[in-house]
């Protein structure tokens, strides 16, 4: 299992539209 950490908000969306975000560990303070 691979973890996402997103700086950027515009990679969360993507991360979200792809389904991943049981992946992400980490986003900015920018990002919803």
């Amino acid at each position: 299992m691979h973890r996402i950490v997103s700086l950027l908000p515009a990679a969360t969306e993507i991360a979200a539209a792809l389904g991943l975000m049981d992946q992400v560990v980490g986003v900015s303070h920018e990002c919803d």
